[in-house]
């Protein structure tokens, strides 16, 4: 009876550990940079280092039923004028995802993502954060929100 109270624990134990640790897992780093174009205008650069194993989704997913995609939301959208979609470059795949059983695009290794934007008036920040999911071939850590702040 007692080994029985021991294993349910164990059991209970693992499976609250499990998404702690899954939390704890931080297998994509982000950093940001922002260049000056033109007057006024500026390239706002989304730099994501990924771990070896992990993949980072494209911003732009064909099925709802997949993975979340990469999104950038601004706390000021009013204050810049988007010029264009956010261009994406770094390690793309497309392929076969067996986690969502169909064919996705994501990164390997890194992600950039570069949003030219325009301001009537340059503010002193812009911030905001990106949303991001992140899978290996085995399993996805929930959706993640990384805060940004760029300062002129």
């Amino acid at each position: 009876m007692r080994a029985s109270f021991t294993i349910l624990g164990i059991l209970l134990c693992s499976r609250v550990l499990l998404p702690a640790q899954a939390l704890a897992e931080e297998p994509v780093k982000w950093s940001f940079e922002a260049r000056q174009v033109a007057e006024g205008e500026y390239e706002l650069i989304y730099t994501a280092r990924i771990d070896v194993g992990w993949y980072l989704y494209s911003q732009k997913m064909e099925n709802e039923l997949g993975p979340v995609p990469t999104s950038i939301v601004y706390d000021q959208p009013e204050a810049i004028e988007l010029l264009g979609e956010a261009r994406e470059s770094g390690g793309r795949v497309e392929q076969y995802d067996p986690v969502f059983d169909m064919k996705l695009v994501k990164f390997k290794n890194e992600a950039v993502f570069t949003q030219r934007v325009r301001f009537s008036e340059t503010p002193s920040a812009l911030s905001g954060y990106i949303e991001y999911m992140c899978c290996d071939n085995e399993k996805c850590l929930p959706p993640r929100e990384v805060p940004f702040r760029f300062e002129w």
